[in-house]
């Protein structure tokens, strides 16, 4: 939709309730500082969403609940510090290429806070409970050295790996 809009920097509240796939929708948006909050419940892919969105530093919560596909979701997203979460991310058991799709979603953002980490801990889906296989995020290890054993454990008990 704005895919390779370099010179977009804010974007206004629009109906994406409907929407089943984001795929690149901001991909290459290097202007862009923040987005608003986006109705995701229905959204089964958001790979690249924000792939390479070098500005972006705020993102809201996202409802992942329904997400099969999200690699490289904010890949290459340098300055993005906040994260609102994303609220039941493997949630779905019929996940395509689930390592390499969790794996990258983080790839070189480097200063993402401790708080955004926990954020995203805490709206992980219980894996662990469902008896799903275990899943992995991948941090730079920026990131990984601001989180303590007690953060990280709250992505443990849930069935996720966390590494860098």
């Amino acid at each position: 939709m704005f895919n390779g809009c370099s010179s977009l920097t804010t974007v206004p509240q629009f109906d994406t309730s409907s929407a089943t796939y984001m795929i690149s929708m901001f991909n290459g948006c290097s202007s862009l500082t923040t987005v608003p909050q986006f109705d995701t419940s229905k959204v089964t892919s958001i790979s690249s969403m924000f792939k390479d969105c070098v500005s972006l530093t705020t993102v809201p919560q996202f409802d992942t609940s329904k997400v099969t596909s999200i690699n490289s979701m904010f890949s290459g997203c340098t300055n993005l510090t906040d994260v609102g979460g994303l609220i039941n991310l493997g949630m779905q058991s019929n996940l395509s290429t689930p390592t390499s799709s969790y794996s990258g979603i983080f790839h070189k953002c480097n200063n993402i806070t401790r708080e955004s980490c926990i954020n995203i801990f805490n709206g992980l889906y219980d894996r662990a409970s469902a008896g799903y296989s275990t899943l992995k995020l991948i941090f730079v290890a920026d990131v990984i050295n601001r989180l303590t054993e007690d953060d990280i454990a709250i992505a443990t008990n849930k069935g996720w790996t966390i590494s860098q």
